[in-house]
């Protein structure tokens, strides 16, 4: 259950550094990239055994990423007068961004060994992994322009409209992450392999959260008709 544990201890850790984070986003970039360049690069093996094996799956599997993510996208369907989403929300932006410098270590590894798989044994490898590998393709590329746009900068040149069309399409990112995942690691599981815990939770996570983004959606729409009247 490493994902469930992962997703604890990064929601604990996000609400104790929120002010920090507020303050010096730059400093928690700065360590995210390193993280993905010493296991993107093989200089983790630097790191102390005790440290590499705690790394290590989160890092190369994505489940750090995951976490911060949906920290992020459970953060938007909260109520609009939470303490939880009020003290949460301006940091949304800072949080994909750090999400999307540890993801670009899983993209690196796995991207590189499945590409050689694929060039090796074309048409050799399973339906479910061709599957994964297109989620793959598609979700990087979306993770790259909600991460650009979620760039203060890049966000102010662009119309509200635009960014907000544009940032909807986090609602399906998100829940295709968990698709991905569970294509990757369905298998195994299935197998009764000791990724069946985390396949469960990758599950859960995704039903969860689409659940409560059509009920938030929903209150929406009420809110707008009682508005109307």
């Amino acid at each position: 259950m490493e994902v469930i544990l992962c997703l604890v201890a990064t929601s604990i850790a996000v609400w104790m550094l929120r002010k920090p984070i507020a303050k010096a986003p730059w400093a928690f970039y700065i360590a995210a990239a390193a993280l993905s360049l010493a296991f993107g690069t093989g200089l983790v093996s630097n790191l102390s055994y005790q440290a590499a094996m705690l790394l290590t799956p989160v890092m190369r599997r994505c489940e750090l990423a995951f976490a911060l993510l949906a920290v992020v996208m459970f953060t938007g369907i909260l109520p609009k007068d939470s303490k939880l989403r009020l003290q949460l929300v301006p940091i949304r932006g800072y949080l994909a961004i750090i999400a999307a410098i540890l993801a670009s270590c899983h993209i690196f590894l796995y991207g590189r060994a499945y590409l050689a798989k694929v060039g090796v044994a074309f048409g050799g490898l399973n339906t479910a992994t061709y599957a994964a590998l297109a989620f793959a393709v598609a979700l990087a590329v979306l993770l790259a322009v909600l991460s650009v746009t979620s760039v203060r900068m890049v966000r102010h040149r662009m119309s509200p409209q635009s960014w907000r069309t544009l940032q909807k399409a986090s609602y399906v990112f998100f829940p295709l992450i968990g698709v991905h995942a569970l294509l990757m690691i369905g298998p195994a599981a299935l197998a009764g392999g000791p990724s069946a815990g985390n396949a469960l939770a990758y599950l859960v996570v995704i039903v969860v959260y689409i659940a409560a983004r059509l009920a938030r959606a929903a209150a929406d729409r009420r809110g707008v008709c009682d508005d109307a009247r």
